[in-house]
């Protein structure tokens, strides 16, 4: 599967809310960078969406059930593992995002910018560090 990046640029966000954001993430020490994860650590990405109408709505999943995942059944952003084939941790969130939601950010989203990445802080949990980056998608673009 061929991704692409959405449109990045502020005057292509055409609501007034996801421009602030995206102006306000431009400014964060994580803008533009992709940091190595720590030594011995899977990499993965997820999608914070925003779709912009009347209010601001968040896009969630419920994972799957499975006695070996840790996050079984979890309410979620979605997102997944890195294949080797992807570019880049954004190409992995929408990769992910498009295989667990239906959801087209390369052709129906607005890159915004990026959070910090986290990395889970209980020893139980797999050594990984996660990505999140941030989308607008405009009225009326609906998940599976």
């Amino acid at each position: 599967m061929r991704v692409s990046e959405p449109a990045s640029g502020t005057s292509s966000v055409p609501d007034a809310r996801l421009r602030r954001l995206q102006d306000r993430l431009s400014r964060s020490p994580e803008a533009g960078t992709e940091l190595e994860p720590p030594e011995g650590h899977t990499e993965a990405a997820v999608s914070l969406i925003i779709r912009a109408s009347a209010e601001l709505d968040v896009l969630l999943i419920k994972r799957a059930e499975s006695e070996r995942d840790p996050w079984s059944g979890h309410i979620a952003l979605p997102g997944g593992r890195r294949d080797t084939e992807d570019a880049s941790l954004a190409h992995t969130a929408i990769r992910e995002t498009s295989e667990e939601t239906g959801v087209e950010l390369s052709t129906s989203g607005w890159s915004l910018g990026r959070l910090g990445r986290v990395v889970p802080s209980r020893s139980t949990l797999p050594l990984i560090t996660i990505s999140p980056y941030v989308f607008g998608v405009q009225e009326g673009i609906e998940a599976n």
